[in-house]
Parts: C-alpha cells; sequence; structure tokens
C-alpha cells in the first residue's frame, strides 16, 4: 500500500520463471510489475544438479555420446537460465538502452524504477503497444516505415559508443560451437550425414556435416574485429509498435554475446531482425 495505489493480483501473462502484473504507483504511473516464482531459484538448481548427474550417466553408458557433450551443453543453460533470475541485471540492461535513446524520439525503451527493483522483482513503465507481428491491418506504407525504425534504431544503438576489441572465444561459441552441438544431437538421424554432397531442390550442395573444419575456417573468415553495442535477441518478438503514436519499443535486450556484456558482433542483430523479415511466420510479412 506505501507503493501502489492499485494492484491486480490476476497475473497479466506467466512464464517458466515468474508472472506479470499490472498496478499503478502512488505517483499515479501505470507500471508492470515481473515477480520471480517463490523457491524457483532452488529449484532450477535442483534441476540442473539431477541433469548433470543424468548426463553422466548416459555418458558412461553411452561412449559414443562423448562427442555431443552433454555436460557442457547443460553448463552452458545453467549459466544463462541462473543470469535470468536476477531482475537486477534485467534492470540495468534496459536501464542502459534507455539512457542511450533518451534523445531518440522514434525508439522508447521502457522507464525502470530502481529504486523498488530486486533480485526477485522488477518495476517497469507499462507501455500500451502490441508485438509488430500481432498487426494484421497494417499498410505497405507503415511496415516499410516500422522496418526504417527498426533499422535506424539499431544503426544508432551499434554507433552509441566507441568498439572494443572482438573476442574470438566469444564469436567461435555463438557461431560455431553451439551450431554444431544442436547439429550433432541429431546427425545420427539424418539418412545423408555421411555423405560429401546432398541434393536440395536438384542441386547439389556440400553437406556440412563432411566438412566442418572446412566451414569453420570459413566462417572465421567473417569475423569482425570489433564488438559494437547490440540489441542481442532483436526479434520482432521483443519489439512493440504503438500504432496511435507511431513509436518502435525495444524491449528485454539480451544484454550479454558469449561472455562479454553489452558488446558483440552487429551482425548477429542484423540476423535476427532477417529472421523476422524472412521467416513469413507472422501477419506483418503477409
Amino acid at each position: 500500500d506505501e507503493i501502489f495505489s492499485e494492484f491486480n493480483t490476476t497475473p497479466l501473462a506467466a512464464a517458466s520463471i515468474g508472472q506479470v502484473y499490472e498496478g499503478r504507483l502512488r505517483s499515479g504511473d501505470e507500471v508492470i510489475v515481473k515477480i520471480r516464482r517463490p523457491y524457483i531459484e532452488n529449484k532450477i538448481k535442483l534441476d540442473i544438479y539431477l541433469l548433470k548427474h543424468l548426463a553422466r550417466s548416459f555418458a558412461k553408458r553411452y561412449p559414443e555420446l562423448a562427442a555431443v557433450n552433454i555436460v557442457g551443453l547443460i553448463d552452458e543453460f545453467s549459466a544463462t537460465i541462473l543470469k535470468e533470475l536476477d531482475y537486477t541485471l534485467e534492470a540495468s540492461n534496459i536501464y542502459r538502452f534507455q539512457t542511450m535513446f533518451k534523445d531518440d524520439p522514434t525508439v522508447h525503451i521502457p522507464l525502470v524504477y530502481s529504486r523498488y527493483c530486486t533480485k526477485r522483482l522488477l518495476v517497469m513503465e507499462r507501455i500500451r503497444g502490441r508485438n509488430i507481428f500481432e498487426y494484421d491491418c497494417l499498410t505497405v506504407t507503415e511496415k516499410k516505415k516500422i522496418v526504417k525504425s527498426i533499422v535506424k534504431a539499431l544503426d544508432d544503438l551499434h554507433h552509441l559508443e566507441p568498439e572494443i576489441d572482438a573476442v574470438t572465444a566469444d564469436l567461435d561459441s555463438n557461431y560455431i560451437t553451439k551450431t554444431f552441438d544442436r547439429l550433432q544431437k541429431v546427425e545420427n538421424l539424418v539418412p545423408f550425414a555421411k555423405d560429401e554432397y546432398i541434393r536440395i531442390n536438384g542441386r547439389y550442395y556440400k553437406n556440412i556435416f563432411y566438412d566442418r573444419e572446412a566451414l569453420k575456417n570459413t566462417l572465421r573468415q567473417y569475423y569482425p574485429r570489433k564488438f559494437c553495442l547490440i540489441h542481442g535477441d532483436s526479434t520482432f518478438s521483443n519489439m512493440l509498435y504503438d500504432r496511435l503514436h507511431e513509436r518502435l519499443v525495444l524491449i528485454d535486450p539480451r544484454g550479454y554475446f558469449g561472455k562479454t556484456k553489452f558488446y558483440g558482433d552487429k551482425d548477429y542483430d542484423w540476423a535476427k531482425v532477417y529472421y523476422s523479415l524472412a521467416g513469413n511466420y507472422d501477419q506483418f510479412n503477409q
């Protein structure tokens, strides 16, 4: 009662580690309140412990699984999920992005009420908008304007602060290690996995299962020398559009690229945008 004049106890949305509620501060500001589920940290740590135990048992029983490095995959997952449990990190990421775009009228980053935030609680400005892909009646002109706004917002972000030296280990992790770890999971299920060439739509292509080292070396030739500020997960799922005010809202920045905080390969952002544009899985592309 000291903080909120109104608080709706019915969740507005729910996810695996927390629930989202709507409220109003004593100041009159409408807010969204994200609350971590009780005891979820202990439950996740227990699940990770059990997964590792099972992974080690399977690795001993089935030596052919050694190449997949299941324990390593679980370690990578656990590092990511434990970061997401700390809402102060999310608040810090949002605040940094808000500061960066404070002078840009075309992009809005939700305000974070940091004095109310803890590891288990995140209080932020409520935005009246919808995910871009939720609109089914945008005109072609509006769609072009939205895409231009996205391009401008990300380009501005990439140039807001001086670049830093790229970290090869982070590039390998994002572009090579994760990709091949996922492919190895299904390799034995793919009939042509051992063939040097595969035929797709009447054309022959080099099989990436067959010549992995050559592919890795080719990818590394395109690595950037510098990292810049990035969003890290710039799909349409992490963008809202306020049609009334013609305003783009960037939400949920990842805040890291591998082990590097805030900075990364700008092409990673552009690839995420391309995925949303070319994926043809939502109304925006119709």
